[in-house]
């Protein structure tokens, strides 16, 4: 299927001047994001709701991504969505830059969605935004934006199939946030179950080459006070352990002699640039 994420819909830049990247130049059926009512909405249109994602308000640009997340999970793919795939994630992402933390929330949210709605087309779309993406994982104010982020992450680069170095250094990422002991569980949890998925599609033998490293990094969730934080940690080291298995016995028992072996562990910093003072 051919990749067709870079259409761009045209349009002009909104009232407080910055660009719409939603606003296309079909004149849509019923009530337009900030106008008056008319004829019946056409609830199915993934353009109409994405352009509500370029208004003032706040709640507009809300009902704008319910509007996404409704149309894509009644049906999982369709052609509208596939020629407008990155117009749509440029208008989430304004959504979750400029909104507040229950408007990011929900926007983190509907690009998970997007990304699965997406399949084969995804790694174009993700490719697009997955720089802006990770610039907030690391600076977004709020713990719970940042766990949303890492999730819709995890599944655009677990469906683009990216590269295992790629991964890796977003697992390294994950872990980092899920690592304080201060984490609460509605951040550290969403971190490691997001680190669990990209670990389930790595290659046995590059798992079992850091099968240690990541064990010891694991040991602090694991004994976390929180219950969901420790089963996050303990699913985490499950997908270790059974890559190591997979290779077999041998490999298996050694991991585990050097994990008896440690006493403490750094995590794991290869390929990942260190957090700006």
């Amino acid at each position: 299927m051919p990749k067709r994420g870079n259409k761009r819909l045209g349009g002009k830049g909104d009232d407080d001047g910055e660009a719409s990247v939603c606003s296309g130049s079909q004149t849509f059926r019923g009530r337009s994001p900030g106008g008056s009512d008319g004829e019946d909405v056409p609830q199915d249109d993934v353009k109409y709701y994405c352009e509500m994602l370029s208004e003032r308000r706040g709640a507009t640009r809300e009902s704008g991504l319910s509007g996404l997340m409704s149309r894509m999970r009644k049906q999982v793919i369709s052609e509208e969505l596939e020629d407008h795939g990155v117009e749509v994630a440029e208008g989430i992402l304004a959504c979750l830059k400029k909104g507040g933390a229950r408007e990011a929330v929900l926007a983190a949210e509907t690009m998970a969605v997007l990304f699965i709605s997406l399949q084969e087309d995804c790694a174009a779309v993700y490719s697009e935004v997955e720089g802006v993406l990770l610039d907030l994982l690391r600076s977004h104010k709020q713990a719970a934006v940042r766990a949303k982020i890492g999730h819709a992450m995890a599944l655009g680069s677990f469906v683009s199939g990216e590269d295992p170095v790629d991964s890796s250094a977003l697992m390294t990422r994950l872990l980092r946030l899920a690592l304080p002991e201060d984490a609460n569980k509605d951040v550290a949890a969403p971190h490691l179950e997001a680190w669990s998925l990209l670990a389930s599609a790595l290659p046995d033998g590059y798992v079992a080459d850091r099968a240690t490293m990541w064990l010891l990094s694991l040991e602090g969730p694991m004994d976390h006070k929180e219950v969901e934080v420790r089963m996050a940690a303990i699913t985490c080291a499950s997908i270790i352990y059974e890559a190591c298995h997979r290779l077999g016995e041998d490999v298996a028992q050694r991991v585990v002699d050097e994990v008896a072996a440690k006493e403490s562990w750094e995590p794991q910093t290869e390929g990942v640039e260190e957090e700006e003072e």
